[in-house]
């Protein structure tokens, strides 16, 4: 007849501290497996851009695009920046005179061109 399998019912120390051969196997497969494991993460950060000529990739082609794109981002900035200043900067002061104004007044005001004749030509030069 036979026998009928029973579950433990408690957990036996081990009073030796002996382990069996099945446990102490899996524990040597668990730790080979992580050594392993780390050596594989560690091979796998190889820098893959060393296989030629040992450029990183950026410097080629790409590299070089995406570097005249930065400079000439900057110098659209730089250039807007010094605009918007000169702009500001001229905004700020006093308008022209008209040099010919001038002169039609300095006329009139010493007595060569009559008050009429002063209004036409100022109108004729604004």
């Amino acid at each position: 007849m036979r026998e009928r399998l029973r579950w433990p019912t408690t957990i036996e120390a081990d009073p030796e501290g002996d382990r069996g051969e099945k446990e102490e196997a899996m524990s040597h497969i668990i730790l080979d497996g992580a050594v392993l494991g780390m050596a594989g993460v560690a091979l796998a950060q190889e820098r893959a851009y060393e296989w030629g000529c040992g450029w990183h990739p950026m410097w080629g082609v790409w590299g070089v695009g995406m570097m005249l794109m930065m400079l000439g981002f900057w110098a659209v900035v730089i250039v807007g920046l010094v605009l918007g200043i000169r702009w500001l900067a001229r905004a700020g002061g006093e308008p022209k005179s008209d040099r010919a104004l001038e002169i039609l007044r300095q006329k009139y005001a010493q007595g060569d061109i009559s008050r009429e004749e002063f209004e036409v030509r100022r109108r004729d030069l604004s």
